[in-house]
């Protein structure tokens, strides 16, 4: 199996919502300046301004699931962000790789 990757980020107060995509390419950003430029937004102002897009990639440190959406924290070396994950926005086939995460796997989120 290949790697979980994330598309179309959108951080909402420490969440980001995405889609797979097949070549992740190399992670643009660290988590600690996307919290770090956004910290002082609102959850309204940042969804009204869809910042981004942002790339990160980092080891799973916990996996919530709750059946067709759930969350991943991704660690990288500078902090951690909580992933959004949404099976209506990702599709079946894209949503079952999520299903497989554990903790310790890397993923790359763009």
């Amino acid at each position: 199996m290949g790697r979980l990757v994330l598309d179309d980020v959108e951080p909402r107060a420490g969440f980001v919502i995405g889609t797979v995509v097949t070549d992740p390419g190399f992670p643009e950003h660290l988590t600690a300046d996307i919290l770090a430029k956004h910290a002082n937004d609102t959850p309204e102002a940042l969804e009204a301004a869809k910042p981004g897009p942002y790339t990160i990639a980092g080891r799973v440190v916990s996996v919530r699931d709750f059946g067709k959406a759930g969350f991943i924290m991704v660690q990288d070396r500078t902090g951690a962000l909580q992933v959004h994950v949404k099976k209506d926005v990702l599709g079946d086939a894209a949503f079952a790789p999520y299903k497989l995460l554990d903790i310790g796997d890397f993923v790359f989120v763009k």
